[in-house]
């Protein structure tokens, strides 16, 4: 099971950063980046959650 997690959090902490590449390769402000990496990052934690609850 502690495996499970460190994966999920790596998986999640890696879609925050390629969000928030992608975001600011795109000339958006930091702000706005890390709003879009952010929503990205709860959105990656939420499904994992989900699919951890459902095992």
């Amino acid at each position: 099971m502690s495996t499970t997690i460190a994966l999920v959090c790596g998986a999640s902490f890696g879609a925050f950063c390629v969000t928030l590449l992608i975001a600011r390769e795109a000339d958006k402000s930091w702000p706005l980046a890390l709003l879009i990496a952010g929503g990205s990052l709860l959105g990656t934690l939420s499904a994992f959650g989900t699919l951890i609850s459902a095992i």
